[in-house]
C-alpha cells in the first residue's frame, strides 16, 4: 500500500498520513483546538476530527484506527469523517500497546530493540475488566513478538466484580509464548491516576493531571521552605519511586526474555522525564531510546506502521 492513513479517535486525538512507510504529515488535535488532552467523545462530543481534515488525500488506500474502544455515543469508525467512507478500513482494539511499541521503533535509529510499554491502560486484550498496563515486546523492521504482559483491573479496586472472578486474581498464564499477569494492583498509569485524583489534581473534565504529582515529588525534602504539605509530597515521591522500581524491574525482565541491548520506552508513562533520566545512569551498559510521541497520539503512526510492516506476518 502506498498510502495510508492511520488516527486515533481517544484522548490524545491524531492522525497522520503514511506513504511508502514514512510519515509525510502528522496532526495533534490538543494543539489544532489549544486543549490538552482533549477527548472526541466527552469535551464536547463531535464526529469531526480537524486534524483528519488536514491529511485527506483522495490517493488513500486504507484508513487504519488506533482507538482502543467504542465509547459512549461516538463510535468508530462508521461516524469519524464522512470523507472516509468509501474506504476500506482497518480496527482492532486489541493491540494498544503494539502500536506504542511500533510508533517508537520507527523514530529509534535501532534495526531491532525491545520495547517496555506501560501506561494506563487502553485496551482489554484477553480478559473483560482487565486493562493491558505494562508490556514488553521484541521487535525489528519485520518482525515483532509479544513477551509479557501485565493486566490490571479496570475499575482500580481490590474487590471482584463477581465472585466467578476471584481465581483470576493474581494469577499467570502463558497464551501463544506470551506470559500474562493478571493483578489487582493499580500499577503503571493507574498508580498516577489514583493519587492524581488523591491529590486533587484533575481537569474539569477529569482527566488527571499527573505532571502536577510528578512536579510535587521533586519537592520531597524542601516541604518547609516552599510552604508545602509534608504529606502531600511525601505521598507524590513515594509514586514516583515506586513507577521507578517497578521500570527497572520490567528493564531487567526484558534483558531476561530478550538479550538486545536495545531499550524503547512508549506509553503515557514515558512522558516521565526524571525517571527515564534515572534508568539511563542506573543501567549505562544498555542503549534506551524514549518514544517521542509516548502517548496515544502516536497510536495513529503506530497503526498505519502495523498495516504497511506487520500485518501480513
Amino acid at each position: 500500500m502506498k498510502k495510508i492513513i492511520g488516527v486515533n479517535t481517544s484522548h490524545n486525538a491524531s492522525a497522520c498520513l503514511l506513504e511508502n512507510g514514512i510519515v509525510k504529515e502528522y496532526w495533534d488535535e490538543d494543539r489544532l483546538l489549544n486543549k490538552k488532552d482533549w477527548i472526541p467523545e466527552i469535551s464536547p462530543p463531535t464526529k469531526e476530527l480537524f486534524c483528519l481534515n488536514k491529511i485527506f488525500d483522495d490517493e488513500v488506500e486504507m484508513i487504519a484506527y488506533a482507538c482502543p474502544e467504542y465509547t459512549g455515543s461516538y463510535k468508530v469508525p462508521e461516524n469519524v469523517h464522512k470523507k472516509y467512507e468509501f474506504k476500506p478500513y482497518f480496527f482492532d482494539s486489541k493491540k494498544h500497546h503494539l502500536y506504542h511499541a511500533i510508533c517508537g521503533f520507527y523514530f529509534s535509529p535501532f534495526k531491532e530493540a525491545t520495547c517496555i510499554v506501560i501506561d494506563g491502560g487502553g485496551s482489554e486484550p484477553y480478559e473483560p475488566g482487565y486493562r493491558e498496563i505494562e508490556s514488553i515486546i521484541s521487535i525489528n523492521k519485520n518482525y515483532y513478538t509479544e513477551l509479557y504482559k501485565k493486566l490490571s483491573i479496570r475499575n482500580n479496586l481490590s474487590v471482584p466484580y463477581g465472585a466467578g472472578q476471584i481465581s483470576d486474581f493474581f494469577l499467570r498464564k502463558k497464551r501463544d509464548g506470551c506470559i500474562l499477569d493478571f493483578t489487582l494492583e493499580a500499577c503503571g498509569g493507574l498508580l498516577y491516576d489514583m493519587y492524581s485524583y488523591r491529590l486533587g489534581f484533575f481537569a474539569k473534565e477529569g482527566t488527571a493531571e499527573v505532571g502536577k504529582l510528578m512536579g510535587l515529588s521533586s519537592y520531597l525534602n524542601k516541604e518547609k521552605e516552599h510552604n508545602l504539605d509534608k504529606e502531600r509530597v511525601q505521598l507524590a515521591a513515594e509514586v514516583q519511586e515506586e513507577s521507578l522500581k517497578r521500570l527497572c524491574y520490567l528493564i531487567k525482565s526484558a534483558r531476561e526474555v530478550n538479550k538486545s541491548k536495545n531499550i524503547i520506552l512508549s506509553g503515557g508513562c514515558a512522558l516521565n522525564c526524571v525517571n527515564n533520566f534515572k534508568v539511563v545512569k542506573e543501567f549505562p551498559e544498555l542503549n534506551f531510546f524514549v518514544d517521542p510521541i509516548p502517548h496515544d497520539g502516536g497510536t495513529a503512526i503506530g497503526v498505519a506502521k502495523y498495516i504497511y510492516d506487520y500485518s501480513q506476518r
